[in-house]
């Protein structure tokens, strides 16, 4: 018989912490066609940093608009407290004021599910419900990168300038970490002018420590922090957290608050972009946007440019029921074509993780004890400063555990860059399945994809943004992915049983030691594989002269004019590392620039 496909749960309890005062929408008039310099739709990661960077110069007028609203008017403390973490992806998935609530088409990789497909619906994006992940992509990516949009200014060299624009990093405190849990980073590396905060949480999780010792036994050595060019190795992460409170950062905290009183700027918040508007010479003149607290649709002229951060899903959407996209698609729904370029809603790929957990004898981390919650209020430490994920491990699959890669999925890899990684191992202190015992201790091993070939599409289903689009991301259909995913399983089923992890280890409990064959392991990936909710490459960056690709090296959309994407969708592909937030901070810090010089 069939098994139920398996649903991963972490489990937090919501403690009293602090709640942030809720703050108030700079639109004073929120309901009256107005006009700007640029109108940014899309109030998330990106979004949120071009709109301070841009309206740093005083008289250039800026425009947000934003679907959702200040994260703590929708979930109260969950954004502010990393550990929860968990929770608000769980919201993000069936709460409709907090996310988009987007289902996948039936996925044949997974044996047809239908499957969440997370976006945030709330002020700073996916930066206000991720795991806070901070790390930089390897020097030979960046220069495929650079090689793929034809324009060296996208080297490691040339961006390491804007990775650091954004971060303010804070060193880990010593007196709050267990001492074999010290991370190591190189100085050279960080940054303490922009207004990001980037640590390490003040906690630091026990089954982490136990972990490095299992990599580093097997042969993974330990690393400095993912933010100098390289990847490989295994090492505590740096993590987007404010050191002074043990909040979560975001571009909500870091880039919209500490601006809102600027008069050149203004937030429209509960307001959906319905449409971006052309005139006779394909000149993006404005977006058409409705509000929950306007009684009819109204415009948001743009003098200079429309930016759409809308992200992976939403930018291309928004793109095609405009008349930006494939002429075919948009004809089926009488939508006039501005502009037909037909890699619009292409190239969808994403990272896939599968789970295993053990029995431990660790304690799980206390998350909900009043005693836990003083610490995090009064002393900004303890477990509910770590969302859960601060350990990470990156590697090329070594040769003994290559044997089931077919010819094909050898030559795949062997076109990545050497420094290029083909897995993520990442570490959570919990069981994530039901059925785990009350008391018991309990810890998991995520596999990653760092490398994922399975593509997918973005559709349309109507020419209003209101409709939910079709998302086919295709996952797990690529040969390559199978072959890597089985290996790294493997690998970290070989970690666990190390003479190094048996004082901890006692028993496999996910999925269970009687799976051992590689179809039965085969069958347990179409009911756990999920993704980590890292789409990117929608509306693929690249040379003029590539008919698939939607925009040029600096964000412009071929075709028309005055109008640009800069978001996840607009990367030519997906870049290796734990935290692919980082790279939407630096393109939107790169881009920024651009616009400033009028590139």
């Amino acid at each position: 018989m069939a098994l139920p496909r398996l649903i991963l749960s972490l489990a937090v309890c919501l403690a009293p912490a602090q709640v942030w005062a809720a703050a108030v929408s700079h639109a004073t008039d929120p309901c009256r066609s107005a006009s700007f310099d640029y109108v940014i739709v899309g109030g998330g990661t990106s979004g949120l940093t071009l709109a301070n960077r841009l309206s740093e110069t005083p008289g250039v007028t800026v425009a947000i608009i934003e679907a959702g609203t200040f994260p703590e008017n929708v979930v109260g403390n969950l954004s502010a407290v990393p550990a929860y973490a968990g929770r608000l992806e769980a919201l993000a998935e069936t709460n409709l004021s907090a996310g988009w609530g987007f289902r996948t088409a039936p996925q044949p990789g997974l044996g047809g599910t239908v499957a969440p497909f997370v976006r945030a619906k709330l002020l700073g994006g996916c930066s206000s419900i991720n795991f806070a992940a901070y790390s930089r992509a390897s020097k030979g990516s960046l220069q495929k990168f650079a090689d793929a949009v034809g324009d060296q200014s996208y080297t490691w060299d040339n961006v390491l300038p804007y990775y650091k624009k954004s971060m303010l990093f804070t060193p880990p405190n010593s007196a709050t970490r267990f001492p074999n849990a010290t991370p190591s980073y190189d100085p050279a590396y960080t940054a303490r002018r922009g207004p990001l905060d980037v640590t390490y949480p003040a906690y630091g999780e026990a089954w982490g420590t136990w972990v490095a010792r299992g990599l580093t036994a097997a042969g993974l050595p330990r690393a400095g922090a993912f933010i100098t060019g390289t990847l490989n190795g295994n090492t505590f992460q740096v993590l987007t957290l404010n050191p002074r409170t043990g909040h979560r950062a975001s571009s909500d905290t870091a880039f919209l608050r500490p601006v809102l009183s600027r008069n050149n700027l203004v937030l429209f918040d509960g307001t959906l972009a319905e449409r971006v508007l052309f005139d006779s010479s394909k000149t993006a003149t404005g977006v058409s946007v409705s509000s929950t607290k306007c009684p009819a649709a109204f415009t948001l002229s743009a003098r200079k440019e429309v930016i759409l951060s809308a992200g992976v899903i939403q930018s291309p959407q928004l793109l095609m029921v405009s008349g930006v996209g494939p002429a075919a698609a948009l004809a089926q729904y009488n939508i006039t074509v501005v502009a037909d370029r037909p890699g619009v809603g292409q190239g969808l790929v994403d990272h896939i993780l599968i789970p295993l957990t053990w029995k431990t004898n660790l304690a799980i981390p206390d998350t909900a004890s009043p005693a836990s919650v003083n610490a995090f209020n009064t002393a900004e430490t303890g477990p509910l400063t770590n969302p859960g994920g601060d350990f990470a491990a990156l590697e090329k699959i070594p040769a003994a555990f290559r044997t089931n890669f077919s010819a094909s999925t050898t030559a795949t890899l062997a076109a990545l860059p050497a420094d290029w990684p083909e897995v993520e191992y990442l570490i959570s202190p919990f069981a994530v399945s039901p059925g785990a015992t009350p008391g018991q201790g309990y810890s998991s091993l995520f596999v990653v994809l760092q490398a994922p070939q399975s593509v997918g599409t973005v559709g349309i289903v109507s020419a209003s943004m209101a409709d939910a689009p079709v998302i086919n991301p295709n996952w797990l259909t690529a040969q390559a992915d199978i072959d890597v995913l089985l290996a790294g399983f493997k690998r970290i089923r070989a970690f666990a049983a190390s003479s190094a992890m048996a004082p901890v280890v006692q028993g496999e409990f996910l999925p269970g030691a009687q799976l051992q064959t590689d179809a039965q392991i085969l069958e347990y990936f179409k009911l756990a594989a999920t993704s980590i909710h890292h789409g990117h490459a929608t509306c693929k960056m690249g040379k003029a002269s590539d008919p698939s690709a939607v925009v040029g090296p600096t964000g412009k959309v071929y075709g028309v004019k005055n109008l640009r994407v800069i978001d996840s969708a607009s990367f030519p592909f997906l870049l290796p590392g734990p935290g692919p937030q980082t790279h939407i901070y630096m393109l939107a810090e790169k881009l920024a620039d651009a616009i400033k010089s009028r590139n």
